[in-house]
Order: structure tokens, then sequence, then C-alpha cells
């Protein structure tokens, strides 16, 4: 008994100390299991697990009664939840959005293919419940009606950048503007389709996402911000002591870890 009881006194202070140096708390686990995950705007997430099952948490991490599967389709390629009535849904293979409700019930869908559109290969929620496409053949943004009709179109990027990104991780539309995040950097556009310019984004870069003025990100075993007006107002910290992470995602000041314990949430240390 009492070599256990060591033991455990042991690994408790060791565990203690690594959390102590990596500038972050515990707060508390969320019982989510999952894939990859996103927040909703009420506070709760939608979580993707590996059959391609959507469900829908609250802010507690408690499951709601809504899910949504299609067996034909499988697990969507992108997910966008900035808009918790039209929860948008994009299938790159098949060229297809499906617009979810809050229950998680197929309210609309769009065929890019039927619609005379080709390679999509992002898409965010637009204005007017339309979206914004990125197509990498012509280099451009456009926003199309939830009928694919053209309502207006970018200039083709090759006019006006040396190179341009023939793959990308994601489309968002965020503070009135646009983002496209490519591996290696994040080009912004104004509301129009209009280029702005870009930030660069350090070697490694997973888990990339935008919270408030900051675009953020994971590298190596680290947290990188870079702030979107101010490119020079960077910031690093290490990661809490997490083994095998999933997903990081930043909401509200707290950093939310998936790993296989669930829904890790940690706060800075002194905050």
């Amino acid at each position: 008994m009492p070599y256990r009881l060591y033991f455990l006194s042991v690994s408790f202070l060791l565990s203690w100390l690594l959390t102590a140096q990596s500038g972050w708390q515990a707060r508390e686990v969320l019982p989510i299991e999952a894939e990859r995950i996103w927040p909703l705007p009420s506070g709760g997430w939608l979580a993707l697990d590996g059959a391609g099952t959507l469900r829908s948490y609250d802010a507690a991490g408690r499951q709601t009664a809504y899910l949504w599967s299609d067996q034909r389709l499988g697990a969507p390629d992108a997910v966008d939840a900035s808009q918790p009535l039209r929860i948008v849904l994009f299938f790159r293979d098949w060229q297809q959005v499906l617009w979810l409700d809050r229950t998680l019930t197929v309210v609309g869908s769009l065929s890019f293919a039927e619609a005379g559109w080709t390679d999509v290969a992002a898409v965010a929620t637009a204005p007017d419940r339309g979206l914004w496409c990125y197509l990498p053949w012509q280099r451009r943004l456009v926003w199309l009606g939830d009928d694919g009709r053209l309502l207006r179109e970018g200039p083709p990027l090759d006019l006006i950048l040396a190179e341009v990104p023939d793959s990308v991780r994601w489309l968002q539309r965020h503070q009135r503007r646009l983002y496209l995040a490519a591996p290696e950097a994040v080009f912004v556009f104004d509301d129009f389709g209009q280029y702005v310019g870009k930030s660069d984004l350090p070697q490694g870069a997973a888990d990339v996402q935008l919270s408030g003025p900051w675009l953020i990100c994971r590298k190596a075993k680290a947290l990188w911000w870079q702030h979107l007006y101010d490119p020079f107002r960077t910031r690093t910290l290490p990661l809490p002591p997490v083994p095998a992470i999933r997903q990081t995602w930043w909401k509200e000041g707290r950093l939310f870890v998936l790993s296989q314990k669930g829904l890790e949430v940690w706060q800075q240390s002194g905050e």
C-alpha cells in the first residue's frame, strides 16, 4: 500500500508540474467523442464521428436528440455552422451542398454539377442564403444563390498574385471579410470578393481557425496567434500536456482540445 500511495503521489506531482510549466489549467472534460468538432453560436458543438454521423451537443457537452447521417454521401469535407438555422455541409467529391436547420434536418441542397459549376474546392455562407465558392480552375471566388445562379464574381487571382493556391483548407466569412486558407497562407478578400492581402502561416500549421481579431493555429507543440489587422502582433504559447491531440479550438478565452478522453477544456494559468 505505501508503494501505491508513493506512486500516485509522484504521478500527481509530475502531472501538476507539467501543467504549471505549460501555462494552462485543466478545467473539465466534456463527454464528446468525435473525429472533428465545430462550435455553434449558441455555445454548443457539432461533432462528427468516424462513421460520418453529425451530432449536436449543448455547451455542457450533453448530447441533444439531433443528428444527421447519410450513408450515400458519407462524411462532409467541410462544415460551416456560423448560421445555426442554415448549417452548410460541403461534399467535395460529390460536388454537393446540404443545408441543415438547428435540428440537423435537411432544408435544402445544391448540386454544383447540375447548376453548371465544376470543381468547387471550398464554400462559405454568404448573405441572402447564398454561398461563396472558390474555383481553383478559374482562380477566383464566386458568390452563388442557393439555386446555383451567379450573383457576383471576384477577379482572377492569377492576374493579382504571383502564386495562386491550388489546394485549400477552407473558406470562411468572418467580420465582413472572406478568408481562404491554403496550406501555407490565409488569403483575405473583402465582402465583394476583391483581394485584400494574405497572412503567412507557420510551417506545419494545423487546425487553422479565426476567432475575433485573431488568426490561430497549432504548430508542433504550440499554439500560435496573429492579429488579423496587425500582422506584427503575434504570440506563441506551448500546448497543454495532452497526448494524441485530434483537434484544437480556441473559443471565448479557453482552449478546447479534442482527445481520446473527450473534449478537454483548458484555461491559461492566472486567468
